[in-house]
C-alpha cells in the first residue's frame, strides 16, 4: 500500500506537467488531459485518506481552502452564461486540484513538485534563449511564419512566460544559498542565470517589475533565516542584497521606459486625434477604471463570470479610449477582475486565503522546526515567487492561464505544508477533507474529460475541413466540429463553423447553385444561433447573424440583428464592423426595393450607418475597401436622386398649371448633375441610366430652344424635391 501511495504524488505531478506545458494560452481545451490524470490521482490520494486521515497537515487551512473554492464555483455556475462559466470552474477545479495534491504530499512528494516545476523553468528558459537566437520562432505550439519574433517559450505570450519563470526561479535562488549539494548549487546557479536572461529577453516590463519585487521580499525571508541560523553568509548577502536591491529599482524605470517607448503607438494619420496615455498602454488604466464600474454595478455577488468581457463595453469612455485600442476581454489586473466578477465576496475570500497562507508560512520559518527543515528552504522559494505573479497580477490576467495559476497553487500549497512535527489531526475533519477533495477529483474528471474530448474532436474537424472534397465531406467535418463545441461549451468552435458555411456559400453562389448555397447559410445560421445559446454577449455571433439572415433573405431578422449589433457592439466597429455590414445589408435591400423612393430610402440608410461608422473610429475617411463602397454608395444616391428629381421636373413641365417651364428646367439641370456623378459607377450596371439620360437631354434640348431660364434652387428649395434623410439606424452615432 505504500509504495502504491507514493506514486500518486508521481501521477500528481506529472498532471501538473500537463497543465504547465498546455495552459500556456487560453485555449481551454487543451489542458483536459491533465485535468483528468490530476483527477484520478487526488481521488486515489484522499480515498485513501477518507480510511486512515494522516497526521495534521493543516487541515482547516486546507478547508478554508475548499471552502472559497466553493464559493467561486458555485458563483461561476449560477452567475453567467455557460460558455462563459465553463472556463473559470475548469480554472478553479485545476488550482484547486494542484493545491490538494501538493498539501496531500509528502517530504518526497514534494521534492518531485519542486523538480517538476524547477525543471519546466529550466525547460522554458531554454526554449527562449534559443527563440532569442533563432528568428522566426514565434510560438512554440504553433509556427506563424511572418509574424513577429516573441521570446516565450512554452508560452504564447510573454507576460505569462515571465511570470512563470519568477514564480519559479525563487526555488532555485533558494537552493542554491540553503542547499547542501554543492554541485547541485551550481548547476541551480547556472540555471538561474539563464532563466533571469531569458526573463531580460522576453521584454515583460511587469516581469521585470515583478521580479525585483518579489526579489526584495525573498531577501527579507532569507535574510531572517539566516540570521537565526547563525550563518556567516548574513553579513555579505545582507550587503548584496541591498546593492541588488537598489539596482533592481533602477534598472526597472529604465527597463518599463524603454520597453514602453519601444511600444508606442504611432499616430494614426486617419484618425483625428493622437494617441493618449492610456491608449499608449495598451489601454489597462482605462480597462481597470471600466473593472471598477462594473464592480459598482453589483458589489457584493459581481457581475458573474468573465463579465468584464460584455460589460466593459456598456463602460467604454469614447473621449479617454480609442476603437481601435485592444479588446478588453481581460481587465489587465486580477484583482479588479474579481471585483467585477465575483464581487466583494470574492476578493475577501482571496484576500483571506492570501493572508492565511501567508501568516502560518512566515510563523511556521520563524519558529525554525527541527523537523522537514528542508521545507524552510521551499517555502522560502514559494513567497518570493508568489510575491512576484501576485505583484504582476496588477498589470496582467496571468491567473486565466491554467499554467501560471497551477504555479501559483503549488506555491500556496507549499506554504501550507507544514514546518515542524504536528499532532494527529482530528478524524471528523480530516475525513470531511478527504471527502471534499474527492468531489474536486470528480469534478476534474467531470469538467475535463469533455474539455479533451472537444480538443480533440476539434483538431479531427480541422483536418476533415481542410482536406474535404465535396459538399458531403464538408458537412461531415461540421457535425465533427459541433460535437467539439457541445463538449467545450465554447462559441468560437461554431463562428469558425459559420465562418467557413459563408464562404462556401458565397463560393457556391457564383458558382451557379443556389441551392446548396442555401445549406450552407442554414448551416451558418444554425452555428451562430448555438454560440449565441452559448453566450449570449458573444460579439462574432451577435455581428455574424444578422450577415447569415440577409444571404436567406430574412430581411426583418437581419434588420433586428443589425440594429442589436450596432447598439451593442459599437465600441467593436474596427473588428466586427456593424455599422458597415448594416450599411451594406440597406444598400443591397436598396436592390430589391420596390419602387425609387423605397430604394432610396434604404441607400440614405447605408450612407448614415456609413457615417456612424466614421464618426465612431473618428476617422477622416475609411479604409479602402470600405471607401470604395462608400463611393458605390453615393452614386447610387445620385442616381436614385437624379430619377426623382428628372420625375418631378417632367411632371411641372407637363402638367403643371399654370405652366412653370423654369422650375422644371432646374430640377431637369439638378437631375443631370446626379447621372453624371453616377455614371460612372451605375452606367454599365443599371441599362435605366441610359435611356433616361437620353430622355433628359432632350428634354433639356426643348427647354434650351425655348430659352427657358432655370430659377436658383438652393438646398432648402431642393430638399422639397428630394425624400428627407431620415436616418433609420440605431447605434452609437444616435446615443
Amino acid at each position: 500500500m505504500k509504495s502504491f501511495a507514493s506514486i500518486i504524488p508521481l501521477v500528481a505531478a506529472l498532471a501538473f506537467v500537463i497543465l504547465a506545458v498546455t495552459g500556456i494560452d487560453l485555449i481551454m481545451g487543451r489542458v483536459g488531459l491533465g485535468m483528468v490524470v490530476l483527477g484520478g490521482a487526488l481521488f486515489l490520494s484522499f480515498l485513501l485518506r477518507v480510511v486512515k486521515p494522516p497526521p495534521d497537515r493543516r487541515l482547516g487551512l486546507a478547508a478554508l481552502v475548499l471552502a472559497g473554492g466553493a464559493y467561486f464555483l458555485w458563483r461561476a455556475w449560477a452567475g453567467g452564461p455557460v460558455a462563459l462559466a465553463t472556463v473559470d470552474i475548469a480554472l478553479v477545479l485545476s488550482g484547486l486540484g494542484v493545491y490538494l495534491g501538493v498539501v496531500a504530499s509528502g517530504e518526497r512528494g514534494r521534492r518531485i513538485w519542486i523538480a517538476v516545476v524547477a525543471g519546466l523553468a529550466l525547460l522554458n528558459a531554454a526554449i527562449a534563449l534559443y527563440q532569442q537566437w533563432s528568428p522566426g520562432i514565434y510560438y512554440f505550439w504553433q509556427s506563424r511564419a511572418g509574424e513577429h519574433q516573441m521570446v516565450a517559450g512554452f508560452f504564447g505570450h510573454y507576460n505569462p512566460f515571465a511570470a512563470y519563470l519568477n514564480g519559479s526561479v525563487f526555488f532555485l535562488l533558494s537552493y542554491v544559498v540553503l542547499g547542501r549539494r554543492l554541485g547541485l548549487r551550481i548547476l541551480l546557479a547556472l540555471g538561474s542565470v539563464a532563466i533571469v536572461a531569458a526573463l531580460v529577453y522576453s521584454g515583460s516590463r511587469g516581469g521585470w517589475l515583478s521580479f525585483v519585487i518579489g526579489g526584495a521580499v525573498w531577501l527579507v525571508f532569507l535574510l531572517v533565516v539566516l540570521k537565526r541560523q547563525g550563518s556567516r553568509l548574513f553579513g555579505p548577502l545582507a550587503l548584496a542584497g541591498v546593492l541588488l536591491m537598489v539596482a533592481g529599482g533602477v534598472t526597472s524605470i529604465e527597463v518599463v521606459r524603454k520597453l514602453t517607448a519601444e511600444r508606442q503607438m504611432p499616430q494614426n494619420p486617419d484618425f483625428d486625434t493622437e494617441i493618449n496615455l492610456a491608449e499608449a498602454d495598451g489601454g489597462r488604466m482605462a480597462f481597470q477604471q471600466m473593472a471598477f464600474e462594473v464592480f459598482q454595478d453589483e458589489p457584493v455577488l459581481g457581475a458573474g463570470p468573465q463579465a468584464f468581457s460584455y460589460r466593459s463595453l456598456e463602460k467604454w469612455d469614447r473621449d479617454a479610449l480609442g476603437i481601435w485600442t485592444n479588446l478588453p476581454v481581460y481587465a489587465h489586473n486580477e484583482y479588479l477582475q474579481v471585483l467585477s466578477d465575483y464581487g466583494l465576496v470574492g476578493f475577501l475570500v482571496v484576500l483571506v486565503l492570501l493572508f492565511s497562507h501567508g501568516v502560518i508560512a512566515v510563523a511556521g520559518v520563524l519558529s525554525g522546526g527541527t523537523r522537514d527543515r528542508e521545507m524552510i528552504l521551499w517555502q522560502i522559494g514559494a513567497v518570493g515567487g508568489l510575491v512576484a505573479i501576485l505583484a504582476q497580477s496588477f498589470f496582467s490576467f496571468l491567473f486565466h492561464f491554467p499554467a501560471c495559476l497551477a504555479l501559483a497553487a503549488v506555491q500556496l500549497g507549499m506554504l501550507a505544508s507544514p514546518v515542524s512535527q504536528t499532532k494527529q489531526g482530528g478524524l471528523v475533519l480530516g475525513r470531511v477533507v478527504a471527502l471534499a477533495g474527492m468531489a474536486v477529483a470528480v469534478g476534474l474528471v467531470v469538467t475535463g474529460w469533455p474539455l479533451g474530448q472537444s480538443y480533440r474532436l476539434q483538431r479531427q474537424g480541422m483536418r476533415e475541413l481542410r482536406s474535404a472534397g465535396d459538399p458531403d465531406e464538408v458537412f461531415r467535418s461540421f457535425a465533427t466540429l459541433t460535437k467539439a463545441g457541445n463538449l467545450a461549451k465554447q462559441p468560437d468552435i461554431f463562428e469558425v463553423i459559420a465562418r467557413r458555411a459563408m464562404t462556401l456559400a458565397n463560393q457556391v453562389v457564383k458558382e451557379g447553385n443556389p441551392g446548396l448555397a442555401r445549406d450552407y447559410a442554414l448551416k451558418a445560421k444554425e452555428a451562430l444561433e448555438r454560440s449565441l445559446e452559448l453566450n449570449p454577449h458573444f460579439g462574432e455571433g451577435l455581428a455574424g447573424l444578422p450577415r447569415v439572415s440577409d444571404m436567406l433573405g430574412h430581411d426583418a431578422e437581419a434588420e433586428e440583428g443589425h440594429r442589436k449589433a450596432m447598439t451593442e457592439l459599437w465600441t467593436r466597429e474596427i473588428s466586427l464592423r456593424p455599422h458597415y455590414h448594416a450599411a451594406r445589408s440597406s444598400f443591397y435591400k436598396a436592390f430589391r426595393a420596390g419602387s425609387n423612393d423605397e430604394a432610396l430610402r434604404f441607400l440614405y440608410q447605408a450612407r448614415e450607418r456609413l457615417q456612424q461608422r466614421l464618426m465612431i473610429l473618428r476617422k477622416k475617411s475609411d479604409f479602402e475597401p470600405i471607401r470604395e463602397f462608400a463611393i458605390e454608395v453615393e452614386a447610387w444616391i445620385a442616381f436614385r436622386e437624379g430619377r426623382r428629381l428628372f420625375q418631378k421636373g417632367d411632371e411641372i413641365w407637363k402638367n403643371a398649371r399654370p405652366r412653370n417651364p423654369e422650375l422644371a428646367m432646374a430640377l431637369l439641370l439638378e437631375a443631370r448633375k446626379r447621372y453624371e456623378r453616377a455614371k460612372e459607377v451605375v452606367a454599365g450596371i443599371e441599362p435605366l441610366w441610359e435611356t433616361e439620360w437620353k430622355q433628359l437631354e432632350t428634354h433639356l434640348s426643348y427647354l434650351r430652344a425655348g430659352r427657358t431660364n432655370p430659377l436658383e434652387l438652393n438646398g432648402e428649395d431642393l430638399g422639397k424635391y428630394l425624400l428627407p434623410e431620415v436616418g433609420l439606424a440605431t447605434g452609437e452615432g444616435s446615443r
